[in-house]
């Protein structure tokens, strides 16, 4: 009975070995990738429009989620400047989805980069060279787009 107990009880610490590794072990890092994959597929999902919800909610949430792959580190330390960045973008992004006009998504992306090279100016001296080429991307990446927008409206216009 008591080898019986025992083998029981092995057993049990080897399951809950198993999920605390594969569950509660993970590193920050882990659990927000999931967040920021989960915040992707719910982005991608309201840009489609199955809802009638307006396309700025779900680019907000695509690039929320971006922002996490790019601005969470492996280990959270103190006085992390990419954290700081990553919540004045946030913070940018949801203010500017709410201000802009929901038919003008050229507006959204140039200020989304205003937003970008004003948090790259003020954070200069604290930002390391990963982070300052981070920002310069996403500030290159959202004015492409804000100048594509532009241009379409352009061509759309002369195309009457």
């Amino acid at each position: 009975m008591a080898k019986m107990n025992h083998l029981r009880t092995k057993k049990i610490n080897k399951i809950e070995q198993y999920f605390y590794q594969v569950y509660f072990g993970k590193s920050e890092s882990y659990k927000h990738k999931i967040l920021g994959i989960l915040l992707f597929t719910l982005g991608v999902i309201l840009l489609w429009n199955p809802l009638g919800i307006d396309d700025r909610i779900g680019i907000t949430l695509i690039f929320i989620s971006i922002f996490i792959f790019l601005f969470f580190p492996e280990k959270r330390i103190d006085n992390n400047i990419g954290f700081f960045i990553f919540f004045f973008l946030i913070v940018w992004l949801i203010i500017m989805a709410v201000i802009t006009d929901s038919k003008r998504l050229d507006s959204f992306f140039f200020f989304t980069v205003l937003g970008i090279l004003i948090c790259k100016e003020l954070a200069n001296g604290y930002l390391t060279p990963p982070l300052k080429n981070k920002l310069s991307f996403l500030a290159l990446v959202f004015f492409s787009l804000s100048i594509i927008l532009v241009a379409e409206n352009i061509i759309s216009f002369f195309n009457i």
